[in-house]
């Protein structure tokens, strides 16, 4: 699968949006299913070009269970407190080490008691990340008193969602659009049956009714979600008792991405109440998607970004930046192994994304070792965001870091390797900004040229 085939899939599914008002077919207690199963189903599309994550063994780990546990506990230690918090839903991914200790990056000002800190009245929920490194973040965990929701959610959902299956009453509207979103999918080269469509729509019903029973010992004042459209479930739960959401930028927002995009009837989809992003750039690229109003988006900053600029500077000969996406091993190891055997009078960073595997870093690893220019650096060595405010360029093939270096770089490159890349939009209304590049020769040849123009 390509992500062409990615894009027709969401073409697909916007055609449904507009003419098989697929948002209201899908209700459900007043909200709707759609975000959730539109989500699932561009997953699915974009399945042939993502590697595999982690080692699922990790899964059933001891880690694993003494982390249910932990979580387990920290719930029922902020049930007995009886008074009213503000809740965090976010994602595990952003915990990283700084100067000694954990923070998190996401983590609004508003309810934050230092940076990268949540006050003492968050309630704290996070979704799973790597396994062993959540358990090395423990002290962390304890400490503010997370909930990592991905293990107490996710079995409950899907035992309910079993359960459910098992008995007949589905709405009828919702099996005839499973219909419609089967063949639209098919369309696109995803194949989706019916009833998979009419499972999705279970499982977001199972997981409302697991966050409304979780949820209801509390008094919520105020909620931010990293990736509403990754936790619609919880959404609609807030929004349904009241809650006003703010969904926490972590990534791209805009036209490019599925879960900014919505047209048709949308009132019933639960979706935030706002968004807050790192700077105008992305204010007006999330405006001009079209769904969002001004009055909807605000500019809360980004806190890597402020620890960047205290930060040292990592080394003293020159670099370049390439961030890995955990996609396309084949055509990242052809890079990084041309590039270790290229004399360019630069050095090539890799800086592996905080979800590929055991098995992906090894061919990055061994591409890199063939020549004396390219190295993989260690997690939590250095920021990427330090990395990227010295080095001479940032290059990747579709990745967040792309816009931290036109923030402090105004430019970075793209590599272009994948079909139909989203970051094609980027390439072609700021061609200034996103550089196209093929390979090595193209890459290195541009860096001269900036080089030789910086000399003169």
């Amino acid at each position: 699968m390509t992500s062409s085939e990615g894009n027709l899939c969401l073409a697909k599914l916007r055609d449904l949006e507009e003419n098989s008002n697929v948002s209201n077919r899908l209700s459900v207690f007043g909200t709707s299913s759609w975000v959730s199963i539109k989500n699932i189903i561009f997953e699915k599309s974009m399945s042939g070009i993502r590697s595999s994550l982690h080692n699922r063994r990790s899964l059933f780990s001891s880690e694993t269970a003494k982390l249910v546990l932990l979580s387990i506990a920290n719930y029922f230690i902020r049930v007995a407190r009886r008074q009213p918090q503000d809740i965090f839903i976010g994602a595990g991914v952003g915990v990283f080490s700084y100067e000694g200790r954990c923070l998190d990056s996401y983590v609004p000002a508003e309810l934050s008691s230092s940076p990268g800190t949540p006050a003492a009245s968050t309630l704290y929920f996070l979704s799973a990340n790597n396994v062993k490194v959540m358990w090395q973040q423990r002290s962390f965990l304890v400490r503010h008193q997370a909930v990592v929701f991905s293990f107490v959610v996710g079995p409950l959902r899907i035992f309910l969602a079993k359960i459910m299956s098992f008995f007949p009453g589905i709405n009828p509207e919702v099996i005839g659009v499973a219909s419609e979103i089967s063949v639209a999918a098919g369309c696109a080269g995803v194949s989706v049956s019916p009833k998979e469509v009419r499972l999705m729509h279970l499982r977001f019903l199972a997981g409302y009714l697991v966050y409304r029973f979780i949820l209801s010992p509390f008094t919520i004042r105020r909620a931010y979600v990293v990736s509403a459209y990754s936790n619609s479930e919880v959404c609609a739960v807030l929004r349904k008792i009241g809650v006003e959401v703010v969904e926490v930028q972590h990534g791209l927002v805009g036209p490019t991405h599925r879960g900014y995009n919505y047209s048709g009837d949308t009132k019933r989809l639960p979706t935030p109440n706002k968004v807050s992003v790192y700077n105008d750039f992305w204010k007006f690229e999330l405006m001009a998607a079209g769904f969002y109003k001004e009055d909807q988006v605000v500019v809360g900053g980004r806190l890597k970004y402020d620890l960047a600029e205290r930060e040292s500077k990592a080394f003293d000969f020159p670099y370049v930046v390439f961030s890995g996406q955990g996609v396309l091993v084949e055509e990242v190891e052809r890079f990084v192994r041309d590039f270790s055997t290229t004399d360019s009078g630069f050095t090539l960073l890799y800086v592996p994304h905080p979800n590929e595997g055991v098995e992906y870093l090894s061919k990055i690893q061994r591409a890199a070792s063939c020549g004396m220019n390219a190295k993989v650096m260690d997690r939590g060595s250095v920021t990427t965001e330090r990395l990227i405010v010295d080095s001479a360029a940032h290059i990747s093939i579709y990745s967040s870091c792309h816009f931290d270096a036109v923030h402090y770089k105004n430019r970075t490159f793209v590599l272009d390797v994948l079909d139909d890349n989203l970051m094609y939009h980027y390439t072609k209304s700021r061609p200034d900004l996103f550089v196209l590049v093929k390979n090595v020769l193209d890459f290195v040849a541009v860096l001269k040229e900036v080089g030789d123009a910086a000399d003169n």
